[in-house]
């Protein structure tokens, strides 16, 4: 009768000891859940060849509706922003006007699904070719 108590104890332990590590498993994986950039249009690093007028950071988890987006050029100048839309876990931003050639960062503040705050930035130049617009000249009168 003895052995089948100890024997029942060792089960209920076992059982008890796997439920924590179950619990401890599952809590973990939340707390290791915080929300990342998972991509963006423009990369980070990227030098454009053409001029663009919307960014995009689309992160790994749905992020809130607070979250914001700051462009700024080199001069700390901040681009005015159109509009910005958040959906789920991506954040378009659409520039007031068409970016022009220069060096950006797009400075990014989210609250994540897990309810956590983050931060961080992106840089991308744009070198687009200038196109001269041609100048016309009048014509020299003629002489009498």
């Amino acid at each position: 009768m003895l052995q089948i108590v100890k024997e029942g104890m060792v089960w209920v332990k076992k059982k008890i000891g796997g439920l924590l590590v179950a619990m401890f498993l599952l809590c973990a994986n939340q707390a290791w859940a915080h929300t990342s950039l998972k991509e963006s249009t423009p990369k980070d690093g990227e030098i454009l060849t053409q001029s663009i007028q919307e960014l995009t950071l689309t992160f790994a988890t749905k992020v809130e509706q607070t979250s914001t987006v700051t462009v700024s050029t080199s001069e700390q100048e901040t681009i005015a922003l159109d509009s910005l839309v958040i959906e789920d876990g991506q954040i378009k931003a659409t520039f007031a006007e068409p970016l022009k050639n220069g060096a950006y960062e797009a400075k990014w503040e989210i609250i994540g699904a897990d309810g956590h705050p983050m931060e961080g930035s992106i840089a991308f130049s744009v070198d687009a070719p200038v196109v001269e617009e041609e100048i016309a000249v009048a014509p020299e009168p003629e002489a009498v």
